[in-house]
């Protein structure tokens, strides 16, 4: 079992802006995911809790599952920038981080030009990718 550990000031200071970050901006997953990955990252729980699953579900009523959901979705549109304007939701951020990074923005671009931008197409579209890329990818 871990023990707890003092934070400096510099990361109290952080904490607590990741802290607010998390409870202001549940709608903007991806500063929501962000702050999740500093405070996983850097360890900023370690003062009050011993793990980061303790911490999350205890500071935000969050499980486990749905920080990584967060961070995993705010990770996707952080690599991937140029997919920013096509996504209006952490679901379909999910769908996309199953895309290979280089074919995302062609799946968002033939999402947004069919009209359709529900997590179903996107994983369609997704599907319909992953066997384009494993043909490519044999052709090699």
């Amino acid at each position: 079992m871990s023990t707890l550990q003092a934070l400096s000031a510099a990361e109290t200071e952080l904490k607590a802006e990741c802290i607010a970050a998390v409870r202001e901006g549940m709608d903007a997953f991806t500063k929501v995911g962000r702050a999740l990955l500093e405070i996983r990252e850097s360890r900023l729980y370690r003062d009050t809790h011993a793990t980061f699953e303790e911490f999350c579900r205890d500071e935000f009523g969050m499980k486990r599952q749905r920080a990584y959901q967060l961070i995993d979705a705010a990770s996707t549109v952080d690599e991937s920038p140029e997919c920013q304007k096509f996504l209006t939701s952490e679901s379909q951020a999910r769908e996309l981080a199953k895309v290979e990074p280089e074919a995302r923005a062609e799946v968002l671009q033939r999402a947004a030009d069919s009209g359709k931008r529900s997590e179903e197409h996107t994983s369609e579209l997704q599907s319909q990718f992953r066997i384009s890329y494993a043909v490519f990818c044999l052709k090699k």
